[in-house]
């Protein structure tokens, strides 16, 4: 019997690549996690032309040992193909797109996050760390609160990969205390962490900046 075999292509880092190792891992599927290294391998494995977009994640799926690989690109655009192939998105096309809006809405505030930490004036990167953590961040908890589901999916991952990453900074044990007023996302969160696969790979992830 024939069985797809995965090959997710990105830096060693957590970045844009770690939902869709959560995803794999929640699944139970085994994929190969291969690391390009920035310096060394990036100009010429992007000069290849495998990245249809010039960039990573990219996760090669092959039907069967003798198919030619299908290559997927665009982070969320993986994830999503994870979900729907293990069972990790919501049954109908309305709770896809409320699952869709959090995900693209997780990436909204990354995106801010990632601002802060990549500012290097100390005067703006004070002031747009504090726009984050008493505006931006409170104000999108507060929309996700109001959006919880039942059933693990896809938005669930990206929501604490987001948080674990970027705000909890990698904490194995415990919540961020930003969700301290948000019982239902921290238990939604505790419930992410204490998968078995989850915990291991926090536990034994490389220790990366990001």
């Amino acid at each position: 019997m024939s069985q797809k075999s995965y090959k997710l292509y990105y830096f060693r880092a957590r970045g844009r690549g770690e939902f869709i190792r959560l995803a794999f891992l929640i699944a139970g599927v085994e994929f190969e996690d291969f690391c390009v290294d920035f310096e060394k391998d990036w100009p010429a494995f992007k000069a290849t032309g495998k990245c249809p977009f010039n960039q990573v994640p990219i996760l090669e799926i092959k039907e069967d040992a003798k198919s030619e690989p299908i290559v997927l690109s665009q982070s969320v655009a993986i994830l999503r193909y994870l979900a729907n192939e293990f069972g990790l998105a919501p049954d109908s096309n309305l709770g896809k797109a409320k699952a869709d809006a959090i995900v693209d809405a997780v990436m909204d505030i990354r995106a801010k996050k990632r601002d802060v930490h990549f500012e290097r004036d100390p005067s703006l990167k004070e002031k747009l760390s504090k726009d984050f953590l008493e505006s931006h961040l409170p104000s999108a908890l507060k929309s996700f609160q109001r959006v919880t589901d039942v059933k693990l999916t896809y938005a669930d991952i990206s929501f604490f990969n987001f948080l674990n990453s970027w705000v909890a900074k990698d904490k194995i044990k415990g919540y961020p205390a930003e969700l301290e007023n948000f019982p239902l996302l921290r238990g939604l969160y505790e419930r992410v962490r204490d998968i078995p696969a989850v915990k291991k790979r926090l536990e034994t992830r490389p220790d990366t900046m990001l």
